[in-house]
């Protein structure tokens, strides 16, 4: 799912406002990169590996129905 944000950034901002929408939408990804990258060790602690990666499995599942159902 990475990538496509980045391809579609490029798209779906008019151009009167790409720059500004290119930012915030930049900066939003780089906070959940972040919020991902710092709540890890905690979850890896707390419910292991395997409940960690499952939290992060069903978001991505998540992801993937809403980019099916709106963005398709």
């Amino acid at each position: 799912m990475g990538p496509v944000m980045w391809v579609m950034l490029g798209e779906m901002f008019p151009n009167q406002i790409r720059g500004s929408g290119l930012a915030v939408r930049g900066l939003s990804q780089w906070t959940a990169n972040f919020a991902i990258t710092m709540t890890f060790p905690i979850l890896l602690s707390v419910i292991g590996l395997a409940g960690a990666y499952g939290i992060y499995a069903f978001f991505a599942l998540l992801s993937i129905i809403f980019v099916i159902k709106f963005i398709s």
